[in-house]
């Protein structure tokens, strides 16, 4: 991903939708339940992908346009058949203009559910009381909860500025520090925190190294995709509801003291079908939930 991403910002261009590790690779990305911060508009990595060439098992090589369902659904709703998708060769993805910063602005919240008000999208007729930080010029958005009640909403808008660079993020464990401190700083006021980073920075400033492979948590009720550390706390879940995200972050905060990182995540998408194989279960809104930055010192039973 890294590579793709240094590449396409040659020609002033990047993925809309880009893997936190530089080390994910395309496939994976393609694979899987990727998201981004700029998730909120373009939905997962595979949304951003157009059309593909591969070879089915039968040896047939075949190109496809993921918006044409018909000729999609056989290639990868049974695995293994002569007519399915053995290997991919090519993919084509969709390409968003892009400059050489992020201008950041930080919103502190105190509550998971502020978060969630800051973070959706402002309605066209929407009032002046409306919490959310994300209008038209917003490309990133995501959240950072360090505790039930100490968190930040961290807006992007991509800008050739250089005002108010920021320099060093350049891991998760720098970000989320930072992050902190200036949540810190704002609790309990109106003020935001605006500060210029660089594109490459921003993009990869949760990176820990290569992803966890995602697994399907049985016991969900609902089709999330959950994956946990040694600990017990919550690494990357995408899920519907409200009331299942606050069972996740319960849970991650009764066995581990890491901040989470939380992203709304689009269903839909101007580039082709949502996701490869899978039926309409996976239709609206949901919610990226993943652990960032390192634990803190233990709490005490």
């Amino acid at each position: 991903m890294g590579a793709l991403v240094r590449r396409t910002m040659m020609q002033r261009l990047i993925p809309t939708v880009i893997a936190s590790s530089e080390a994910t690779t395309v496939a994976d990305a393609f694979a899987t339940e990727t998201c981004g911060s700029s998730s909120f508009r373009f939905g997962t990595f595979d949304c951003a992908v157009l059309s593909l060439e591969g070879v089915r098992h039968d040896g047939q090589n075949v190109m496809v346009k993921l918006s044409d369902g018909d000729a999609i659904g056989p290639l990868f709703e049974d695995a293994g058949a002569p007519h399915s998708l053995a290997l991919i060769t090519l993919l084509e993805i969709a390409l968003i203009p892009a400059c050489k910063y992020v201008e950041m602005t930080y919103w502190p919240v105190s509550l998971v559910s502020d978060a969630w008000l800051r973070i959706t999208p402002k309605e066209p007729n929407s009032s002046s009381h409306d919490k959310s930080a994300v209008d038209d010029s917003t490309d990133f958005v995501d959240s950072i909860m360090f505790d039930w009640s100490s968190g930040v909403v961290v807006t992007g808008r991509i800008t050739s500025a250089v005002d108010h660079i920021r320099s060093g993020l350049k891991d998760s464990d720098t970000f989320v520090q930072h992050a902190e401190s200036i949540s810190s700083r704002l609790q309990g006021t109106l003020d935001t925190h605006v500060e210029t980073v660089l594109l490459i920075d921003y993009l990869f400033r949760y990176d820990v190294g290569p992803v966890a492979h995602r697994k399907r948590h049985s016991d969900s009720r609902i089709d999330s995709l959950v994956t946990q550390d040694r600990t017990g706390g919550v690494q990357d879940v995408i899920s519907f509801t409200h009331s299942e995200i606050r069972d996740v972050v319960r849970s991650h905060w009764c066995e581990s003291t890491a901040p989470i990182s939380m992203a709304r995540v689009e269903s839909h998408s101007t580039f082709g079908r949502r996701r490869l194989g899978v039926q309409s279960t996976l239709d609206g809104v949901r919610w990226h939930v993943q652990a960032v930055g390192c634990e803190r010192k233990k709490k005490s039973n």
